[in-house]
């Protein structure tokens, strides 16, 4: 249906009242028939007119002028007449459904009712109708009211959305179609947090604000774009870290796979550790301590050990003399350690800063085979155990030589216990609040199992638990010797060079390997491991990096790296070029120093040059200035030291020659700093379990007495406490309610916002402080039992303290005191004996105490009742 546009006028916005009326078909006039008016009457033929006739352009009624309107006529001749004359103007009739102007109907459209209802011909329009008015504005119309509910409509070829009528307005998302005011938007647009092209949610991938979508969305893991094959994460941007890439763990840097060995982040977890995450898996055959040169800036030197993660992403350094405290300079040289698929990795040199605040907790409790002991593991080293309480009676531990676990012993298998450690101090110092773990004792019955895996000629035993001794192999019928990994307790290696060299093989394949004697150390064996390998002889040449040079006096000590075990280094083939710290290069003959090599090196720094294959892989070459060339005082000076490693230096186990190669080596100076305002010490009290002292440098303000002030452990000082100056304003007296402390031990004290009174604060470089607190709850009774007609028995929720002579106390039987009864502590418990008063069989036995001496071993008092 077509649309009709004209001018609204305002006879158009306003129509009167809808009229009622009866269309009839009025009397004409005709040949045959006379009208006459008589007396103001309509005559037809003589007699007065019936019905409505129209007369002259008068409308009657039975004779008379018609009073009121009047709807006569049908079909498009239809008229509409107010009194006697056609209803001038706009006017709608038949409860609206039929619109007039002058007594006609209304050709073609016309709205009305403010735009309510659209007329056709005078008729409310039938259907669905869009209309758009001399403005440009489009309605939608239903059977010719205005549609209130969302709606699309179609008309040459334009879909329009429509809300109460008119063009929607904003944006607005209807049937899976995004629409602007009212029209399809086409623009790549995000709404919602869905992107829509051309109107419609994206599908398949889309870049957007150069984020990447799929299927309309931010991506739900991380994808790899069609566009430019890089890798997006779940923001929508170029991802960066660790994801999952068909069906292997894989670095990704920037959208890209990492393909190359680097190391990725260096973090300093604590005063004993810190750790090393490498892009990538790393080949554990070739990583060792000496790979990493951790020097201190700070003079805080520490020697470690490491130990590489199961999944070969990182390495962590952990202390064995000193703690990791202030700057280090952090360097790995090139192609020191490989990838697991063989990549070297890149040089590294960083500056980290360690500065350990977090305190030390549980990482696991652990029970062994037996189920009768169970091993504390610690998040770090701890520079004191602290007390250790199994189901809250405090027990003998020592710490472990590791400095990060204790041995619990005397456990039952099969049990629960509840573990408490209370003061606990890591390497820095921080003190742990009171830490609580769990543990089932129970005993190991399942047989470990394991893998074998070769790399040239060495076999890589790896176990799923530790064994109690090195198994038994034989490779190719021939017995071999498996060495336990120094790392990894449950890796042993093999080598297999001599089944190639016996009969100058280069390789050998489906070589038998047999493994036995595989047993845990619970006892458990598992079956005998049986398969075949390919041996191939090593043609690799092999390549060394720097991992570290000492200067000690007049002479310097380089440590080096191969890439592989080396049978020889040759020590003439090794120059050296020094280039001082003003850049001054000294001229040097060949008998002006000298270079002497050695094989092995202490790689975990434990006192001892490792053997077999880690000492293979290391040399030491001493530098000595023998015509004080490139030493002062006494003492190498500072500047590079570049060593030439010729061809043939050193030879691989395959007789194959190193090509040459140069080092440098560049050492750096040191820095510190320092800082004080006013301190403060907290000592517990010999007296009272409830109280402590806390005595400040100088004279303070009421501040210090304020509880918010104070923590014990980390948490508020319990309601109740009352803090009082002791003798003069630099000591404060803390005195707790009774039953603070549920467990003996150590806690931090920490007190903070509180000002002396010359206005000064805590010094930042106060020190932690730890009170010795021992538990203050009282020994309730726990039950009486009826021994016989003259004993009872009371424990108590923990065992009372020896005493000779017990006060305080009486007993009742049903409540009648028994007169005469004397009480005696028996392994902690109190029996009560009553000779001359009899206990009635069945009877009850109560106690009650005011002010008794009975004390726990710590002192604390049974409370009156």
């Amino acid at each position: 249906m077509a649309n009709a546009k004209f001018v609204k006028t305002a006879a158009a916005v306003a129509l009167g009242a809808s009229v009622v009326t009866t269309a009839v078909a009025p009397g004409a006039a005709s040949a045959a028939t006379t009208y006459k008016i008589k007396d103001g009457k309509l005559y037809k033929n003589g007699k007065i007119a019936k019905g409505y006739v129209v007369y002259k352009g008068k409308l009657y009624k039975n004779g008379k002028l018609n009073k009121g309107y009047a709807k006569v006529g049908t079909g498009s001749k239809m008229k509409l007449y107010f009194n006697s004359s056609l209803k001038k103007g706009f006017k709608t009739a038949n409860n609206k459904t039929l619109l007039f102007k002058d007594g006609s109907l209304f050709p073609g459209f016309k709205q009305a009712g403010a735009d309510e209802r659209l007329y056709e011909n005078g008729k409310l329009a039938a259907g669905w109708e869009v209309y758009t008015d001399a403005e440009g504005v489009k309605f939608l119309y239903n059977k010719g009211y205005l549609y209130k509910n969302l709606k699309t409509a179609t008309r040459g070829g334009v879909t329009n959305l429509f809300e109460n009528g008119v063009l929607a307005e904003g944006t607005k998302l209807f049937k899976d179609t995004l629409y602007t005011d009212g029209v399809v938007d086409t623009k790549a647009q995000l709404f919602e947090d869905t992107l829509f092209v051309n109107g419609k949610k994206s599908v398949g991938q889309e870049f957007f604000s150069d984020l990447l979508y799929v299927d309309g969305k931010l991506p739900t893991e991380v994808t790899k774009a069609d566009k430019d094959s890089k890798y997006y994460g779940t923001d929508g941007k170029l991802f960066t870290g660790e994801a999952t890439v068909n069906g292997e763990k894989v670095e990704i840097k920037d959208g890209e796979i990492v393909e190359d060995l680097s190391i990725k982040t260096i973090e300093a977890l604590s005063a004993s550790q810190i750790k090393i995450n490498f892009t990538k898996a790393v080949d554990k055959n070739t990583i060792a301590d000496a790979d990493f040169t951790v020097n201190s800036l700070d003079n805080s030197a520490v020697t470690f050990k490491g130990e590489l993660a199961e999944d070969g992403k990182s390495y962590t350094l952990e202390a064995v003399t000193g703690k990791f405290d202030g700057r280090y300079d952090v360097k790995v040289a090139a192609d020191s350690i490989k990838s697991a698929d063989g990549k070297n990795i890149q040089a590294y040199s960083t500056t980290i800063s360690v500065s350990d605040k977090t305190a030390a907790a549980i990482a696991a409790v652990t029970p062994d085979v037996s189920g009768t002991k169970a091993t504390i593991k610690f998040t770090e080293q701890l520079s004191k155990l602290g007390t250790v309480s199994v189901n809250g009676v405090a027990t003998s531990v020592t710490l472990a030589d590791d400095k990060k676990s204790a041995e619990i012993t005397g456990l039952e298998s099969g049990k629960e216990y509840k573990i408490d450690v209370v003061g606990a101090v890591d390497l820095a110092g921080n003190v742990s609040n009171p830490l609580t773990a769990s543990v089932s004792t129970g005993k190991d019955e399942v047989a470990p199992s394991g893998t074998v895996a070769v790399k040239d000629t060495t076999l890589t035993l790896t176990f799923s638990e530790e064994l109690k001794a090195a198994p038994t192999v034989t490779v190719g019928g021939e017995p071999a010797t498996a060495v336990k990994d120094a790392t990894d307790p449950k890796v042993y290696t093999v080598d297999a060079t001599t089944v190639l060299s016996k009969d100058n093989s280069a390789f050998k394949n489906d070589v038998p390997v047999l493994v036995s004697g595989i047993t845990d150390l619970a006892g458990n064996t598992a079956k005998n491991i049986e398969t075949k390998v390919n041996l191939t002889k090593d043609a690799t040449a092999p390549t060394a990096e720097v991992v570290s040079f000492k200067k000690e006096a007049a002479t310097g000590k380089l440590v080096v790296k191969f890439s592989e075990a080396i049978s020889a280094v040759d020590a003439s083939k090794l120059s050296l070029q020094v280039k001082t710290a003003e850049g001054v290069l000294v001229t040097l003959a060949p008998e002006d120093y000298t270079i002497a090599a050695q094989l092995g090196h202490d790689v975990n720094k434990n006192g001892t040059v490792e053997t077999g294959a880690e000492k293979d892989r290391y040399a030491e070459i001493t530098l000595t200035d023998v015509n004080n060339k490139f030493s002062k005082d006494s003492q190498l000076v500072d500047g590079a030291y570049t060593f030439t490693f010729a061809e043939g230096a050193f030879t691989d186990k395959g007789a194959v020659k190193n090509k040459e190669a140069k080092f440098t080596v560049e050492p750096k100076a040191d820095s510190e700093a320092t800082g004080a305002k006013v301190t403060y010490t907290a000592t517990a009290s010999t007296t009272d379990n409830n109280q402590f002292t806390v005595v400040y440098t100088e004279d303070m303000t009421t501040s210090a007495l304020d509880a918010k002030n104070y923590t014990i452990a980390g948490q508020a000082l319990p309601a109740g406490t009352d803090l009082t100056f002791l003798n003069n304003k630099k000591t404060v007296l803390v005195t707790l309610p009774a039953g603070s402390i549920d467990v003996d031990g150590a806690r931090v004290v920490i007190a903070k916002d509180v000002t002396s009174t010359k206005g000064n604060t805590i010094s930042k470089d106060q020190t932690t402080q730890t009170v010795d607190f021992k538990e203050t709850v009282a020994p309730k009774l726990d039950k009486v039992t009826v021994n016989s007609d003259t004993q009872a028995t009371a424990t108590f929720s923990e065992k009372l303290a020896a005493n000779a002579s017990i006060t305080g106390v009486k007993a009742f039987a049903n409540g009648v005191e028994l007169a005469g009864a004397t009480f005696a502590l028996t392994d902690g418990a109190v029996v009560i004996t009553s000779s001359t008063n009899k206990i009635p069989a069945g009877a009850t036995v109560t106690l009650k105490f005011e002010d008794t001496n009975l004390a726990d071993a710590n002192g604390n008092k049974v409370a009156n009742n």
